[in-house]
């Protein structure tokens, strides 16, 4: 297993957050935000966060340092897409230096074909539904 969730300390881009729904996210998934903190009390003092799709804007990443993400629990935390380096869980196998887009089935990451704009770089190798290491890059692959 190439990902050490030790290698990067992301504490200090990551956001305490919720589900927007009952679905379990599980940490490396691509998020949208679907609603900002707008109180002091809980659960109004969350993010709301949900399950990225292709055509959505990557809010960011559930934590590695954390758990899964729910509408009723509390310790969830998102990986902003502002940091050097967040957790992505790859769909399949993939090789350092790829470029990753959001997959349309479940927020998981995978390879980008020529033409396509990738959201992420692996720095890392990685296998199919494993954690790997990458860096936030928007670029259009030629």
């Amino acid at each position: 297993m190439s990902f050490n969730p030790t290698a990067y300390n992301t504490r200090q881009y990551e956001v305490a957050s919720i589900g927007d729904s009952p679905t379990v996210i599980q940490p490396g998934t691509a998020l949208k935000c679907s609603g900002i903190p707008t109180g002091i009390f809980s659960p109004d003092f969350y993010y709301k966060v949900g399950v990225c799709a292709p055509t959505d804007n990557v809010f960011g990443v559930v934590s590695s340092q954390g758990s899964a993400i729910t509408d009723k629990t509390t310790s969830g935390r998102v990986v902003l897409m502002n940091a050097g380096l967040i957790p992505v869980l790859t769909e399949a196998s993939g090789k350092k230096l790829d470029y990753l887009k959001v997959s349309a089935k479940d927020g998981k990451w995978v390879k980008c074909a020529m033409g396509e704009t990738s959201e992420v770089q692996l720095v890392e190798d990685s296998t199919a539904g494993n954690l790997a290491w990458a860096k936030p890059i928007r670029v259009t692959v030629a």
